[in-house]
């Protein structure tokens, strides 16, 4: 039973050295990406997109201002994952149930943080010990909702 711990502790260090590997990879790859500033001049195009007529101006559609950017943002990341980092797809509801996982993770600190800092404050004043009243009734609410969800 001895060598379970130390075999543990292998298989958290391969990931690690493989988490490492995939950060560097993808920090090199993208590297020209994002350490330099990059300026398009685009006055063909806004003249052209002067001179085009009612249904051409549908069919070329090239207006910047009409993209919906959360879509095209969402492409951008999802084809960096495709063609650059070279990763599969099949791994995206794995990777967004663990974002998730974090967020709340992150809200839930950030949250606490808040009520430590407002059951400080109430300690002081009457008012700020009905706001942290408030508050610690809010949380429980919230928390037994989450759980009610699940």
């Amino acid at each position: 039973m001895s060598h379970v711990p130390c075999l543990t502790a292998l298989k958290f260090r391969f990931r690690m050295v493989r988490a490492v590997e995939k950060l560097h990879k993808a920090i090199t790859s993208l590297e020209d990406f994002t350490t330099r500033q990059w300026q398009f001049k685009c006055n063909n195009v806004l003249a052209l997109s002067k001179e085009l007529q009612g249904s051409d101006k549908e069919t070329f559609a090239f207006d910047i201002r009409q993209l919906h950017w959360p879509t095209y943002w969402e492409d951008y990341v999802l084809g960096m994952r495709k063609f650059i980092l070279k990763e599969d797809h099949s791994s995206l509801p794995v990777a967004r149930k663990k974002l998730n996982r974090l967020y709340y993770r992150d809200s839930v600190v950030f949250f606490g943080v808040l009520l430590a800092v407002c059951h400080l404050f109430a300690r002081r004043s009457q008012l700020a010990s009905r706001m942290w009243f408030f508050l610690a009734t809010l949380a429980v609410r919230i928390y037994s909702a989450l759980n009610k969800a699940r």
